[in-house]
């Protein structure tokens, strides 16, 4: 079973996607949210990127699927 990280700009654009995809997905996909407590703002800066790399390390995906809107 793959294994799919998202990482959004908060959990209910997480939420949104992972309800999407599980609809097509559901027992072939195994998908799960990361980074829980980051911002939009925050996706960009090197804090984000160094904590990305540690839970990475810890969970192990497959692929990471990275979830931006387009307001601001």
């Amino acid at each position: 079973m793959l294994r799919i990280g998202l990482i959004g700009e908060g959990p209910n654009d997480t939420g949104a996607v992972k309800n999407l995809l599980l609809q097509k997905y559901a027992g072939k996909v195994s998908f799960f949210e990361m980074l829980k407590n980051i911002e939009g703002h925050q996706l960009n800066n090197n804090r984000t990127k160094i904590s990305l790399l540690i839970e990475y390390q810890n969970k192990l995906p497959n692929y990471l699927i990275f979830i931006r809107d387009t307001d601001g």
